[in-house]
């Protein structure tokens, strides 16, 4: 409603209005026109809606050039850049959900100007200067994207104090990475905490990562899980790839075949959705296709989700389709492809088993020439990475020697 007002109207009322409104009386003319919008004591018709508040735009009115360009939306959705320009003429004049409208809800794209960027932030800021949390949260965002982290600092704090959990989520994740701010876990915990206890999934997925991994907070397997499945609860995809990994190790829970392939499947199918890359998902899920954790064994949609988290550059998914490779699952042997994947995933990470399948390749001539050196080689990574079974291949191979 214009300027927030209740309006009740009576075909009387509406008589007397419209003679206000004829004769140039803006309160008139945007209370005609809030009738003819919302069809209160007459019948609706948006056209002659905006007709009414276009009159009153005539007149210099804020209101009425950001409701004609919010009965323009109505009326031909498609033609943003008309829309957006009734937004403009009532933003530069001090509309608030215009300037929401421009910043917010990227209006700003179809405006006449060439710096699209500095658009959204001039409009973002002129909202947000004017208190409003969203304008606040997404004006810090998008300086944090920036890198003018001081300055997102004060914009998240300023929305944290109006109460918005997303806001305290962002803020959290600049104090834990000390980004324009002295770095403190413990700040960057308690701001989760509050974020998660205002119902926002990000912050709840954090807050389980604080317990999981003791950051700001002493190590609660029990409290991670508990935050992990509440932000599963709101469809993030996040905590499903958490959730799976807590059933895959039992932390906080029982070990669970099933609940380990479900969550690791919605972490993918949500990510999917929302166009969010969450390549590690794709890689535990592809196991358990492989392994036959929780689903009967299929090798070939393991190898499908193994290549696309290796294109997303997760290490281990090459070591996979090394193994695929290698052991023939999905796919005919090729022990040169297998040893090529080993080797990849080696020169990306350390990682224990592909360099003791690079040792075993050298030692035994698979996929690549003999060279027990190079074994030797692999063998000693591999056991410094943690392998036992390297360590044993290493003395049989330093006895030969």
């Amino acid at each position: 409603m214009p300027d927030g007002k209740q309006y009740s109207f009576t075909m009387t009322d509406l008589w007397e209005l419209t003679k206000k409104a004829k004769a140039g009386d803006i309160e008139a003319q945007l209370a005609v026109a809030h009738a003819f919008e919302t069809g209160e004591g007459i019948e609706q018709n948006i056209q002659e809606a905006f007709n009414w508040y276009k009159l009153a735009s005539e007149n210099g009115d804020a209101e009425g050039y950001y409701r004609a360009g919010c009965c323009v939306r109505k009326l031909a959705p498609n033609k943003s850049e008309t829309i957006a320009k009734w937004f403009y003429e009532a933003a530069r004049i001090g509309h608030l959900k215009a300037q929401i409208e421009l910043g917010l809800y990227e209006y700003y794209e179809y405006l006449p100007v060439e710096d699209k960027e500095k658009a959204e932030i001039y409009w973002l800021r002129k909202a947000a200067e004017q208190g409003d949390e969203k304008s606040q949260t997404a004006l810090g965002i998008k300086l944090s994207d920036l890198c003018y982290f001081e300055e997102a600092v004060s914009w998240f704090t300023k929305a944290s104090e109006q109460g918005s959990a997303e806001a305290k989520y962002h803020l959290g994740e600049l104090y834990r990475k000390g980004l324009g701010v002295e770095s403190s876990p413990e700040k960057a915990f308690h701001l989760y905490k509050e974020s998660a206890e205002g119902f926002c999934p990000e912050g709840m997925r954090e807050l389980g990562k604080c317990y999981l991994e003791g950051i700001g907070t002493d190590e609660d397997e029990n409290e991670a899980f508990y935050w992990f499945k509440e932000g599963a609860g709101f469809d993030d995809a996040e905590s499903y790839y958490h959730l799976g990994r807590c059933y895959h190790s039992g932390w906080g829970t029982v070990y669970d075949d099933e609940e380990e392939f479900s969550a690791f499947q919605e972490a993918v199918e949500w990510a999917s959705l929302n166009e969010t890359p969450m390549p590690k998902a794709k890689l535990m899920l592809g196991i358990c296709y492989y392994d036959g954790t929780g689903v009967d064994v299929d090798y070939e949609e393991a190898i499908r989700l193994f290549e696309q988290a290796a294109e997303e550059g997760v290490a281990s998914a090459f070591y996979m389709l090394g193994e695929c490779y290698y052991h023939g699952h999905g796919v005919r042997k090729n022990r040169k492809k297998a040893f090529s994947y080993y080797l990849q995933t080696a020169e990306k990470e350390e990682h224990d088993d592909a360099e003791y399948s690079l040792g075993f390749c050298y030692e035994n001539g698979e996929g690549t020439k003999e060279d027990i050196l190079k074994a030797i080689y692999w063998y000693t990574k591999a056991e410094i990475d943690g392998s036992y079974d390297a360590k044993d291949r290493l003395d049989i191979l330093l006895q030969r020697k």
